[in-house]
C-alpha cells in the first residue's frame, strides 16, 4: 500500500511539472506574439507608410486597434492555456484514481490469514469411567480432568459401543461444560438400542478436531457387564 501511495504521488507530481512546464511556453508565446504585433502596428504608424488622404481626416487613429487586437488574442491564448491545463489535471486525477482503485481491490481480494491454533496434545486425563446397562439401553459414566492452560470449551464426550465381533452397533455423544484448568467434569453417554453390545470405547472432541487423552484409570477394562 505505501508504494501505490508513492506511486500516486510521483505521477501527481509528475502531472504538475508538465502542466507548469506547458503553461509557461504559452505564456512566453503570448509575450512573443505580443511583442511582434506591437512592433507591427508601430510600424504600420510610422510616418514612411501613412496613406496619403484629405488633410482633413486622420486615419492613421481610427484603424489603431492595440487594445482591442491585443485582448482577443490573449484571451485566445489563456483559453488555449486553460484548455490544455484542465486536459494534464484531468489525466493526472484519472491515473491516480485508478491506482488508488486498483490497491483497493487487492487489499479486498487479500483477506487476512488468521492463525490457526492447533489443540494442545494429550489436553484431557480420564479419571475413571463406568458402565451399566439396563435393558438394551447402555449408560457410560466418566470424570476427566484438565490438562490445558486455558479453559477448554466446546468439547463434547463420545462413546461408541461394540459388539463381540467388533463391529460398532451404537454411538452417544453428550457435551461438556467448560472445563477450567486443573478442574474436573462428570459426564454422562446414553446410547438406546445395543442389547448386542460387549464392550464400548470412549473419545473426546473439541471445536477443532479429537483431543487426545491420558488415561489415568487404575482398572482399564472396557467390557459391558
Amino acid at each position: 500500500m505505501l508504494t501505490i501511495t508513492l506511486l500516486s504521488l510521483v505521477i501527481a507530481v509528475a502531472s504538475g511539472f508538465f502542466a507548469w512546464r506547458s503553461i509557461r511556453r504559452e505564456h512566453q508565446r503570448s509575450e512573443a506574439r505580443v511583442v511582434l504585433l506591437a512592433a507591427a502596428i508601430d510600424e504600420a504608424s510610422s510616418p514612411h507608410h501613412v496613406p496619403r488622404v484629405a488633410p482633413t481626416f486622420d486615419y492613421t487613429l481610427d484603424f489603431r486597434s492595440e487594445p482591442s487586437t491585443t485582448t482577443l488574442d490573449s484571451l485566445a491564448v489563456d483559453g488555449s492555456i486553460r484548455r490544455r491545463l484542465i486536459t494534464i489535471v484531468s489525466g493526472a486525477s484519472v491515473v491516480v484514481a485508478g491506482v488508488v482503485l486498483i490497491a483497493m481491490m487487492s487489499d479486498r481480494r487479500e483477506p487476512p490469514t488468521q492463525p490457526v491454533v492447533p489443540p494442545q496434545p494429550e489436553s484431557l486425563e480420564l479419571l475413571s469411567l463406568q458402565a451399566a446397562r439396563e435393558g438394551s439401553t447402555l449408560a457410560v459414566t466418566g470424570l476427566v480432568r484438565s490438562r490445558a492452560g486455558e479453559p477448554l470449551t466446546a468439547v463434547t464426550a463420545v462413546v461408541s459401543a461394540i459388539d463381540a465381533k467388533g463391529r460398532p452397533v451404537g454411538r452417544g455423544t453428550v457435551p461438556l461444560a467448560a472445563i477450567l484448568p486443573q478442574h474436573e467434569s462428570r459426564f454422562v453417554v446414553t446410547i438406546s438400542d445395543v442389547s448386542e453390545a460387549a464392550r464400548y470405547r470412549v473419545s473426546f472432541r473439541g471445536a477443532t478436531g479429537v483431543i487426545r487423552h491420558v488415561d489415568r484409570r487404575v482398572a482399564r477394562g472396557s467390557d459391558v457387564s
